[in-house]
């Protein structure tokens, strides 16, 4: 994937709006018109891939600059959205970036290509001039946006339906399209369900018996109970088993989690930190298992934001895994002991090495936030 800022220069280059992309001179006075922009941009029906709000950018794109701190942080705009109304509680995947093009400071709202298009309120947004309907779908074509007293054609609205249903995709695509809406699935024993509009897609257990974790899930061991059982479950396309994912159930069983990825760097071969990615198979049926959406997941890691913390690393893409996996190599982390708290400091079942491996993780996510407070500058 090319570097975000190079994208942007490209677009800047055809010295013109588009389909996928905006230019805003100044950042967003009226929240209304944030909302609508970002829903007719979410919508795009002709893009496949990332869209795109350039601040700093008039329409001729000539870059101007902005000047001073953002009006709106990313949290702040995410707490908007959620905030906004949008049908069923779904609304689009933001996040924000700032970088410097041509000696100027610009910032890039980019808006995430999911499939739970059309966007929409439940309802009426009415302040300080700017109006949009309930149940309108906004959508944006070529270079402009769908009116606020009008709706998106027919024809549009249908496609991003299809999109969303993924009628037009394998039954692997779908299944991740449908898990991350956990409403739209019917649960019939422990940890059996269908779903309820396409019933021949199913989850259940394998064949394969629940196990003690002996081994191998050092992260777990944070957890008040640090005992932990593997429970194999299937993702089933009528008789087909889709994929088998190895579920984590931890906590006192109160908690599951798919198992994360065990990631180990070159200086500490004796050490791992574990991790999920939001672009797998995986991160999708954790948004599934915990009814939380990607954006709180990731902000709030596995704990919710509470004690005592889940040393899992979350990250956004394969890309950013791959780029702070570099940054370790090039400045390993430090442990010091604030990261070597453990849920169950007397616990028998956690040993000297866990509570190692912990504190290892507990430093490695603290640099994280730390390297992505750094990069977005």
């Amino acid at each position: 994937m090319r570097d975000l800022p190079v994208i942007i220069e490209e677009l800047i280059a055809t010295k013109k709006e588009g389909d996928h992309w905006d230019f805003k001179e100044r950042e967003h006075a009226k929240t209304g018109e944030l909302i609508k922009d970002i829903i007719c941009l979410a919508n795009a029906p002709r893009h496949t891939g990332n869209r795109y709000i350039i601040y700093g950018v008039d329409d001729t794109g000539a870059v101007q600059g902005l000047q001073g701190p953002p009006q709106r942080t990313q949290a702040d705009i995410v707490n908007t959205l959620s905030s906004a109304g949008f049908a069923g509680g779904v609304y689009p995947d933001i996040y924000r970036h700032e970088t410097n093009l041509q000696g100027q400071q610009v910032a890039v709202l980019v808006i995430k290509d999911r499939p739970e298009k059309p966007y929409y309120l439940q309802k009426r947004y009415n302040k300080h001039g700017v109006q949009l309907n309930a149940g309108t779908v906004y959508a944006r074509v070529r270079d402009s946006n769908t009116p606020s007293d009008q709706v998106a054609s027919s024809r549009d609205i249908e496609q991003m339906w299809r999109e969303r249903f993924g009628l037009d995709r394998t039954p692997l695509t779908r299944v991740q399209n449908y898990l991350s809406d956990p409403g739209g699935w019917t649960e019939t024993a422990e940890h059996v369900w269908y779903h309820s509009q396409f019933p021949e897609f199913t989850i259940s257990p394998t064949a394969e018996e629940t196990r003690r974790v002996k081994t191998g899930e050092n992260w777990v061991r944070a957890a008040v109970n640090p005992l932990a059982f593997v429970r194999p479950l299937q993702i089933c396309f009528h008789q087909t088993v889709l994929k088998e994912i190895d579920c984590v159930l931890y906590d006192e069983m109160r908690a599951i989690t798919p198992a994360p990825r065990a990631q180990t760097l070159s200086y500490r071969r004796d050490l791992s930190f574990f991790s999920l990615c939001s672009e797998t198979l995986e991160f999708a049926f954790l948004e599934f298992l915990t009814k939380q959406r990607r954006d709180q997941l990731l902000q709030n890691g596995l704990s919710g934001g509470r004690r005592p913390n889940v040393p899992v690393v979350l990250f956004y893409s394969r890309n950013e895994n791959e780029a702070f996996v570099e940054e370790l190599e090039r400045d390993p982390v430090a442990v010091e002991d604030r990261h070597k708290h453990v849920g169950s400091e007397n616990d028998a079942e956690v040993s000297e090495k866990d509570r190692e491996i912990i504190a290892f993780s507990n430093a490695v996510i603290e640099r994280l936030k730390e390297w992505r407070t750094k990069t977005s500058l």
